[in-house]
């Protein structure tokens, strides 16, 4: 009998074993369920975050098609502007050989004031050539001064617009910056 004790008792404890197997498999397979739930939560939580990732780059090339965009647009304007710039200054360089060549006409008028001077020659044609010296000197002088202020009036638009420039740069860097400063 004690043979057959021990034998049913191994059953028994063989039985409850199987049992507890049974138990732990449960256990394992919910466990196994469970990370496999968590890790397709994980996977989601990834992707979410790849597509974040893929807009913001699409957002940096975009940004950097603008800033490509910008600087070909300003070498256009600087190009605009040297060709403005040369054509300016040769108009001044004409308003100075007409200066030039109005002084050299004043001076030969001088120059025959005191031929006449000498000679003691014609009061009138003396006359006629002082008031043809006064009359160009007049028109000297305004020429000089619209010549000066077109050059004032030039520089100062120049001014304006390398202001505007760069206030539209900082303008559209500035964003640039605090979104930069936001993300990091």
């Amino acid at each position: 009998m004690e043979a057959v004790f021990k034998e049913s008792h191994v059953i028994i404890l063989l039985e409850d074993m199987r049992d507890d197997i049974k138990l732990i498999a449960e256990g394992v397979s919910g466990l196994r369920e469970e990370m496999d739930r968590r890790f397709e939560e994980v996977n989601k939580k990834f992707e979410q975050i790849d597509r974040r990732f893929e807009q913001i780059d699409k957002r940096f090339e975009q940004m950097d098609e603008r800033f490509e965009q910008s600087d070909a647009n300003f070498k256009a304007i600087f190009k605009y502007q040297s060709g403005f710039s040369d054509e300016v200054h040769g108009r001044f360089d004409q308003a100075d050989k007409r200066f030039d060549q109005l002084n050299n006409e004043l001076a030969e008028i001088k120059k025959e004031i005191k031929k006449i001077d000498k000679n003691k020659v014609g009061v009138k044609r003396f006359n006629l050539l002082e008031k043809r010296v006064i009359k160009m000197e007049k028109r000297l002088e305004k020429y000089k001064y619209k010549i000066a202020r077109k050059r004032q009036a030039e520089s100062s638009k120049w001014q304006a617009r390398r202001v505007t420039k760069y206030l539209w740069l900082a303008s559209c860097c500035l964003p640039l910056n605090s979104y930069l400063e936001r993300r990091c």
